[in-house]
């Protein structure tokens, strides 16, 4: 099969490997300019939610201060 026959079914999806998994901290920087630190850490509470249109990267996570929040990809600098 040559490159111009692949399909869509044939390109792996991100979801077949997800980064993060119930429990893993995320580093993320934190754009606010009032906000206390630059870097702030948040637990994730399940895997990323992936945009099908544009395949970009949603982290859900539970900051320190027990808010839920969904961080866009650019935004997180590390799991762990």
């Amino acid at each position: 099969m040559s490159p111009e026959d692949s399909g869509p079914t044939d390109v792996e999806s991100p979801v077949d490997s997800p980064r993060l998994s119930t429990g893993a901290v995320v580093v993320y920087f934190d754009p606010e300019p009032a906000g206390p630190d630059s870097f702030c850490r948040a637990s994730a509470t399940g895997p990323e939610i992936i945009d099908p249109r544009t395949h970009d990267w949603w982290a859900p996570v539970t900051r320190p201060d027990g808010t839920v929040d969904l961080l866009p990809s650019i935004l997180v600098v590390s799991i762990t």
